[in-house]
């Protein structure tokens, strides 16, 4: 059964009403600007579509030129759409695309208007669909983007769908009648418009949606003050790269952080400078860290870090600098009352390990460090089954006593 232009034409702005719908209501749902964007697209798809039968019997004005200026309406949504899904402003100057489509009303009524119209339509659609392709792919190395990258290649298959359209306009026989829906661009055009459309509308709210999902489950794993991973997730990573660092027999660092005095710095300063001394610490110990470092808060005053790939005398020199920074940082800062300071207990092993293990050999690390002046790092080492051992140690004080 062979599908007539008009037939194509009606499927088209159903679909594309239907998915702007859809967006809109996802939109309202989900509060993303994105969605609001491509929906208003979907919309002047779907009215385009619906005036796009008056250039054959109405008016050529209303049916041809507003109604593909639509089409490239459509696109500057889309592209807007991608900007706001990306994180990028859009410049408002890509509006100006219809300062030459306007002009091309005072060109006479003849061939050569049809012609420059339909050449025209094609290549501003074209070069908003690769740019809107662009920035799907900008996102490129993410892995959480994977449905984004699937509408860029649509975009970019669009796109050069509609390259490929300015050369038909001059192609004898491409282009019959643009009133009637005449010629072999135009049904194959028809065509790809409806499966663009299920497509496009699919991936968008699919992209937004995992989206939402990726940002709920990196919210469920961060801690609200400073951004860092909490403990459950830290937990979670650290178990995973202990086992993988056991199975490559490399040395690797777990490190316990804990602030001196804090309780007190809350009581004479306020919880605010407290938060305010967690997230400048935060920051300041993210700066030193290498980049395969774990790095969570463990509840209150008190942080861990497991580093993979990293020897007893790295580590200590690591710790060292982050006290003596941190040191500093308070004595220059007025976010943070003056001699505060941090301790660290820190443990480096290769082979088999435990996390509980490891943190209990961290912490009794920590408390030396606390019971020998505070404002430094202690180290430690484990072998596979050997029992700890470091620099002079003893057994750790009771956290009541270390303070």
């Amino acid at each position: 059964m062979t599908v007539d232009p008009f037939t194509m034409l009606i499927l088209t702005m159903g679909i594309a009403f239907i998915t702007a719908c859809f967006l809109a209501v996802e939109c309202r749902a989900l509060k993303d600007a994105s969605l609001g964007w491509w929906s208003a697209g979907f919309a002047s798809i779907a009215l385009g579509c619906s005036l796009s039968p008056l250039r054959e019997s109405y008016s050529v004005l209303i049916g041809l030129w507003f109604a593909n200026g639509l089409l490239i309406a459509a696109h500057l949504c889309f592209l807007h759409g991608a900007g706001a899904f990306v994180g990028r402003r859009i410049d408002p100057l890509w509006w100006s695309v219809f300062l030459p489509w306007t002009a091309m009303l005072a060109v006479p009524d003849t061939q050569i208007r049809m012609d420059a119209l339909a050449a025209f339509n094609a290549a501003a659609v074209a070069i908003l669909a690769l740019k809107t392709a662009m920035l799907f792919f900008s996102l490129h190395g993410n892995k959480s983007e994977r449905v984004a990258h699937s509408l860029g290649v649509v975009f970019l298959i669009h796109g050069f769908w509609y390259v490929g359209k300015i050369g038909l306009v001059f192609t004898a026989g491409a282009y019959t009648d643009l009133t009637r829906f005449q010629g072999f661009a135009i049904g194959v055009s028809l065509l790809e418009g409806v499966m663009v459309a299920v497509l496009l509308g699919l991936l968008m709210a699919a992209s937004v949606r995992r989206r939402q999902e990726q940002e709920i489950k990196r919210l469920a794993e961060r801690d609200s003050l400073t951004g860092i991973l909490n403990r459950r997730a830290f937990e979670k990573q650290a178990h995973a790269a202990i086992t993988e660092a056991a199975a490559q027999q490399r040395a690797s660092t777990l490190m316990l952080l804990d602030f001196d005095h804090f309780k007190a710095i809350n009581d004479n300063h306020g919880h605010g400078f407290g938060d305010r001394m967690l997230t400048k610490f935060t920051g300041l110990t993210e700066s030193l860290l290498p980049p395969n470092a774990i790095f969570g808060r463990l509840g209150g005053d008190e942080f861990a870090m497991l580093i993979p790939g990293i020897q007893e005398e790295e580590a200590r020199h690591l710790g060292t600098t982050l006290c003596i920074r941190f040191a500093e940082l308070t004595g220059t800062s007025g976010e943070i009352p003056g001699g505060a300071s941090v301790s660290i207990g820190a443990v480096t092993f290769c082979g088999d390990s435990d996390l509980t293990g490891l943190l209990a050999a961290a912490d009794a690390r920590l408390y030396e460090a606390k019971r020998r002046g505070r404002g430094q790092i202690r180290m430690g080492t484990m072998g596979a089954v050997s029992p700890l051992h470091g620099d002079d140690w003893e057994q750790p004080m009771l956290r009541a006593a270390a303070g």
